[in-house]
Order: C-alpha cells, then sequence, then structure tokens
C-alpha cells in the first residue's frame, strides 16, 4: 500500500494549483480590454483609443485613493481568525459596499451639473466612469481577497466568472458590434461593475462579532500609510498617459497607451502571481526567507526576469493579427515598457516581506512615491522634446527608482533578510538574456518575417530558461 504524500507535499500541490486559478482567473478579470486589443484597434483610430486610454486611468485614481489601500488589510486579517479580524473585515466591508458608492454618486452627480470638459472629454464621461470605479473596490479589493485568503476556490470562480462574462459581454456589444466608441467603452464598465457588485454582495461572507472601536483604529492605522503608495502605483501605471495628454496629441497617447497596455499584460502576470503568494509572506517570520518563503520568493525573480520576455516574443510572433497597421509604431514602446515590468516584478518581493511579512506601513509608500513623481515631472518637464519613446524610457527610470527603494527599505528597518539564498541557477541566468536580446530585436525590427522569427527563437529560449529552473518549484 502506497505511503500518502508527506504535508509538504500536499501543500506545495495545492498551492500551484490555487495560484494556477487565481492567476489565470485575475489574468482574464483585469486583463479582458488587452484580450479585446486586437479588434478593438481596428474600429478605433490611435486618437480614438487615446481617449479611452485618458479616461479608464483617469477614472481608476477614484478607487484606488478611496479603496485600494483596504486590500492589504483584508488579506492580512482575513488569515488572522479572531475579534479582531472580524472587526477589521467587517469595517472594511461597510465602507466599501456602503460608503464608498454613495460617495462615488455625489462625485457623479457634480461632474454632470459641471457640464464642462476635462481634458478634451465630457464630463458625463467622466460621471460614468466615476460610478464604476466607485463599485468595483467592493469586489476588487474586499471579496476577492477575502476569498483567495481562504482558498475558496469556488466561490472565488463564479464571483471572477460573472465579472469577466458580464465585462466582455459588454465590450462586445458596445464596442465592436455597435462601435459607440468611448461612450460605449465607459458604459460597458459600469454595467460590468454594477453586476459584479451585486453578485459579490451576495457570495461574501463577513464574520461577525469583535470590537468596533479597536477595529477601526487598527483598519486606519494599517490602510492610511498605503494610500500614498497606492496612489503612486496608480501614478507609475496609470498617470503617464493624462500628464501626456497634456504635452503630446492624443494619437501619440494612444500609441503609448497600446504599448503599454500590452506590456501590462506581464504585469498583470506578475501581479496574480503575487496575490496568490500573498497569504504565505503574511504567515512569515524572521529571519527570512523560511524554507517556504524561500521557494515562492525565488519563483517571483524567475517570474519577474521571464514573463517580460515571454509576453514580448509572444507580441512580436502574433503582431500582424493582433494590431493593425495604423498602431505597428507602439511595438517598440513595448520593448522598452517591459523592462520597466521587470523592475516592478522585481519590486514586490521585498515590499510583501516589509507590508505583509512584517506589517509596516509607514514607510512603504516612499520607493513608489518617489518612481511616481520622477515619471510625472519628466514627462511634464520633457515630454513634448523626446516623445513617446522618449516617456517609455523615464518609465524605465522610475520603476528602477522603485525597486531600488523598496530594498533599501527592509535594511533601514533592520529585516532579518538574507537575500543571497534567494539566488537561481546559473544556467537560467545564462539563458535569460539571449533571450530578451532576441525579444527586443523582434519588437524593433520593420520586417514582419523576420520580427516573427526572432519571437519564436527568444520565446524557446526563455523556455529553455525556465526549464533549468524547475527545481525551485520542489524545493523543500
Amino acid at each position: 500500500m502506497p505511503l500518502p504524500p508527506p504535508p509538504i507535499a500536499r501543500m506545495t500541490a495545492s498551492l500551484r494549483r490555487s495560484a494556477l486559478v487565481y492567476v489565470t482567473f485575475g489574468f482574464l478579470q483585469r486583463g479582458l480590454s488587452l484580450l479585446l486589443l486586437p479588434f478593438v484597434t481596428r474600429v478605433m483610430t490611435p486618437g480614438d483609443y487615446g481617449a479611452v486610454s485618458v479616461v479608464v486611468a483617469g477614472g481608476s485614481l477614484f478607487g484606488v485613493v478611496f479603496g485600494s489601500a483596504l486590500e492589504s488589510a483584508v488579506f492580512r486579517w482575513s488569515v488572522r481568525s479572531n475579534k479582531l479580524s472580524n472587526s477589521v473585515l467587517q469595517l472594511a466591508a461597510f465602507y466599501l459596499y456602503l460608503v464608498l458608492p454613495i460617495v462615488a454618486l455625489a462625485t457623479a452627480c457634480v461632474l454632470v451639473a459641471l457640464d464642462t470638459e476635462i481634458l478634451s472629454i465630457s464630463s458625463l464621461i467622466w460621471s460614468l466612469e466615476i460610478l464604476a470605479c466607485g463599485l468595483m473596490p467592493a469586489v476588487s479589493f474586499l471579496a476577492l481577497p477575502m476569498i483567495r485568503a481562504v482558498h475558496d476556490l469556488k466561490r472565488f470562480v463564479l464571483v471572477s466568472s460573472v465579472s469577466i462574462f458580464s465585462l466582455i459581454s459588454t465590450k462586445i456589444l458596445l464596442v465592436l458590434i455597435f462601435p459607440l466608441g468611448l461612450p460605449g467603452w465607459v458604459l460597458s464598465d459600469f454595467l460590468a461593475a454594477v453586476i459584479s457588485f451585486v453578485v459579490s454582495a451576495f457570495l461574501v461572507n463577513i464574520p461577525a462579532g469583535g470590537d468596533a472601536r479597536r477595529g477601526i483604529r487598527k483598519l486606519l492605522g494599517f490602510s492610511l500609510p498605503l494610500v500614498p503608495h497606492r496612489v503612486a502605483f496608480w501614478a507609475l501605471s496609470s498617470l503617464s498617459r493624462p500628464a501626456m495628454a497634456v504635452v503630446l496629441p492624443l494619437s501619440q497617447v494612444g500609441l503609448f497607451s497600446l504599448g503599454l497596455n500590452f506590456a501590462g499584460v506581464a504585469s498583470l502576470i506578475l501581479v496574480e502571481i503575487n496575490r496568490a503568494l500573498l497569504p504565505q509572506y503574511s504567515k512569515e517570520t524572521f529571519p527570512a526567507p523560511t524554507k517556504d518563503t524561500r521557494r515562492i520568493a525565488r519563483i517571483q525573480i524567475a517570474a519577474a526576469l521571464s514573463v517580460p520576455i515571454l509576453v514580448g516574443a509572444g507580441v512580436a510572433f502574433a503582431s500582424p493579427l493582433l494590431i493593425s497597421s495604423d498602431f505597428i509604431e507602439a511595438l517598440p514602446i513595448v520593448a522598452i515598457l517591459l523592462v520597466a515590468q521587470t523592475m516592478y516584478g522585481l519590486y514586490l518581493i521585498p515590499a510583501n516581506y516589509t507590508v505583509q511579512s512584517a506589517g509596516h506601513t509607514k514607510t512603504n509608500w516612499y520607493p513608489s512615491v518617489a518612481g511616481a513623481v520622477f515619471i510625472f515631472l519628466t514627462i511634464l518637464l520633457f515630454g513634448d522634446d523626446v516623445g513617446t519613446m522618449g516617456v517609455s524610457f523615464f518609465t524605465i527610470a522610475g520603476y528602477l527608482v522603485m525597486a531600488s527603494g523598496a530594498t533599501i527599505i527592509t535594511k533601514r528597518i533592520s529585516l532579518d533578510i538574507a537575500w543571497r539564498r534567494l539566488g537561481l541557477p546559473h544556467v537560467f541566468i545564462g539563458l535569460l538574456p539571449i533571450s530578451g536580446i532576441l525579444c527586443a530585436w523582434a519588437l524593433c525590427s520593420p520586417n514582419t518575417e523576420f520580427r516573427i522569427a526572432l519571437g519564436v527563437s527568444s520565446f524557446v529560449v526563455a523556455l529553455l530558461a525556465l526549464w533549468s529552473a524547475k527545481g525551485i518549484l520542489h524545493e523543500e
């Protein structure tokens, strides 16, 4: 009779299965607009797409400022079953399901009453996007993190599936079948947000009991310092487009936005891998890494180095299908911005040890704010001179500032982390630069056949590099 697998093996298999589900559905939920890009670029001009990107990026700031800082708190206290945890989760639910939607409605009413244009876009359009962004934080920052923290895969799949289906069906109807352009895109966002909000409200289980007074102190003390951090993250990924709209034509903003969205596929994958691993970081002790977080941190490093290359190689290979000829100038921008995604993936590891493991949020926002301010100022000061390519290089520099700063903070607050234990196999480190060079060459090549051949070569070399590092998935 065969012996049952040891607990560590069962845990690792369960972790891999859960992570795969979370990454897949998280990518679909956040990346549906990316999956529709091959069709969108054929019904919109670069100028129209630039307007969409400005509204979506600007509207998302509402949810970032008023809701996103609660996500880390929800993850942290969902895995800690006590009265304080119950209080924190109850207060977060009250705020995200009741208070924030009311604030969004009031803001939307003010915008409608103004009846003006903001960045050359009607305030009525902005009001509808604000309403959508006031409803989605309850789903993204409370319901899904709570469900993920307790590994309730069935409920997670149900909530995510409803959100995905509502978003893709309304986008197809209002943007592709009936090409309503910017109004159709924003109306789709609103309808999908309403459906997801209602469904998640019925499926999330908020624990009972707890001390409300103590809970609100703990929730505010933990979350408020994360607000500038989250705003800075929004700025890193989104502020560049509204800022560019000030100094460059919307057609240039559209090209940069397309490049940023393709590079954002790598970011989405890295974020979902990170989200799947947050409960493990929340349980971590110091000195770190223990054997569990050593494995997951090494996986994250490998992903940060390889995922952007795989995405870039895929974009190069599929470019004739993904974009129309009007957007072909965006491909070199993709190559540059993918380097920024590598910096972002590396940033996540020290940030996880600081926030999730150590519970330290007071200075965690310094690196992200520094990176965002750098990008914002350089765009406003030099954007009209350097154009989209220069802005892309500014973006890399901003993410490099952020990754370096996060590592410095772990030293400043004296976290005992043995970084040398997170090294990767030499073969992996040797193969990956070759793959990266092939990927960049492919995306910058004007010849379609040559671009496809280089993209395939880059993809194969990156897979070989990952195969050489497969042992980190099973280490104990």
